[in-house]
């Protein structure tokens, strides 16, 4: 049986005029699991598994490309894993670029009008053109999630954190995170006097 070592080439997308080029090849290991690689034109690329979406690596520090091509991976998922059958062979299957309309309509703009950094270390309290306040936990919701992030432990680094219309940016560290993914894994945001005021509020009724 041929040993996929090499990586095979099946698919370009396009996600805001950013072609993505889509590479699929065996994970070493003890058993071995398929696996995508995808690379940017500026040579950053992540390893994403295919069954359950890890990511093994990666120098791309857009989440709204991780993501645009997960949800691609799902929708292809089947197309992708007959594909890794056949590049076992030898040759690999071309897979479909598009991302399906049903997929492309949940995809939502969101923008941050305020950035603050929160009182806990590593969070941010963002305010969204909605009017929506929320806090998300980088130390445990986002920095885990992709190597590239690892620089934004450093205190001095996360505190540049500014609003940039559809994203959180840090100019210093080359790092960009949309928006709609930090609401994703944010939480409502309640300051502590107002959990007090609305504690006594209870209490009064």
């Amino acid at each position: 049986m041929h040993e996929v070592t090499a990586m095979s080439k099946v698919a370009t997308l396009q996600y805001k005029k950013q072609p993505i080029y889509v590479f699929i090849r065996e994970k070493l290991g003890k058993h071995g699991a398929p696996y995508i690689v995808i690379k940017l034109p500026d040579r950053t690329e992540a390893h994403i598994a295919l069954k359950d979406g890890k990511i093994f690596d990666s120098t791309i520090t857009r989440m709204d490309i991780i993501n645009f091509v997960k949800e691609w991976i799902g929708a292809y998922f089947d197309e992708l894993m007959a594909s890794w059958e056949a590049a076992k062979k030898g040759k690999a299957l071309a897979v479909p670029s598009d991302m399906p309309k049903a997929v492309e309509s949940e995809f939502k703009v969101r923008k941050v009008q305020e950035v603050k950094v929160g009182t806990k270390p590593l969070t941010l309290v963002l305010t969204f053109e909605t009017g929506e306040t929320r806090l998300v936990d980088f130390a445990k919701d986002v920095i885990p999630q992709n190597s590239a992030f690892h620089c934004l432990s450093d205190p001095n680094i996360f505190k540049e954190a500014k609003a940039d219309g559809s994203a959180v940016v840090w100019e210093s560290a080359d790092i960009d995170i949309e928006a709609a993914d930090l609401y994703e894994v944010s939480t409502e945001y309640a300051p502590h006097s107002t959990k007090i005021a609305s504690h006594y509020s209870s209490l009064r009724k």
